[in-house]
């Protein structure tokens, strides 16, 4: 097994210092007008297992998630940022998201980016994960906002590249991401984004455990919080 890993964007406010120097230094601030893309993954999934029924889990319910996007979408804005790509799904997490934006005009000191939804598969599968990241790579994103548990993340992971991602925990007893608030998220991963602060200061690096499974290097698979295996 070999040790290697994307890069992970930590909170803003444990930057504090790090955005102090980069505000200081002319050298890396950058042009507001600077294009960004943002791309944000949300599971549907996550947070709905029996564990909410047989051990009395936290719940995050799809409105919770349609509410943790419509924050994060108005801190990417704020600063500037000119677009997001978002995952496609069936539970309703986009279709609220749509509605917002609708009555967005009643609000106008509120101003969102240019808000994409794939036309990329959605059949309820981790494929549905895997082929919007692919998506989102190829679109150039400046980071992905993930809100899932470590299966999630994993999968968002194992395609990402050299992306940073803002972790958002929206999962059950999760190891890999952090329970963040969705705006200070968002304001993060757009300052990143927008190349206020620079990735040196801003991203710090994370395991990422890589199994093959075959001497001929078939079968390779990641893994971001342990690895098992039965002989």
């Amino acid at each position: 097994m070999a040790l290697s890993g994307p890069g992970l964007l930590g909170s803003l406010a444990s930057q504090h210092r790090g955005i102090e120097l980069a505000e200081n230094a002319s050298s890396i601030l950058r042009s507001l007008l600077r294009p960004a893309t943002v791309g944000i993954v949300a599971n549907p999934a996550s947070g709905r297992d029996i564990r909410r029924l047989v051990s009395q889990a936290s719940v995050f319910p799809t409105i919770e998630k349609s509410n943790m996007v419509q924050r994060m979408l108005a801190a990417l804005g704020a600063l500037g940022v000119d677009r997001v790509l978002m995952m496609p799904e069936l539970t309703g997490i986009c279709a609220a998201v749509h509605r917002a934006r609708q009555r967005l005009p009643a609000s106008p000191d509120v101003v969102w980016p240019e808000l994409e939804v794939l036309d990329t598969r959605s059949e309820e599968s981790v494929r549905d994960t895997l082929e919007a990241v692919d998506r989102m790579v190829a679109e150039g994103v400046a980071v992905i906002i993930v809100l899932g548990g470590d299966g999630t993340h994993r999968a968002v992971a194992s395609r990402c590249g050299a992306v940073p991602l803002a972790t958002l925990s929206s999962g059950t007893n999760n190891v890999f991401p952090d329970l963040r608030e969705a705006t200070v998220t968002g304001l993060a991963a757009g300052l990143v984004a927008l190349g206020r602060v620079p990735a040196e200061v801003a991203v710090r690096r994370q395991k990422l455990l890589r199994v093959t499974t075959s001497s001929s290097g078939q079968g390779e698979e990641i893994a971001l919080v342990d690895a098992a295996s039965r002989r």
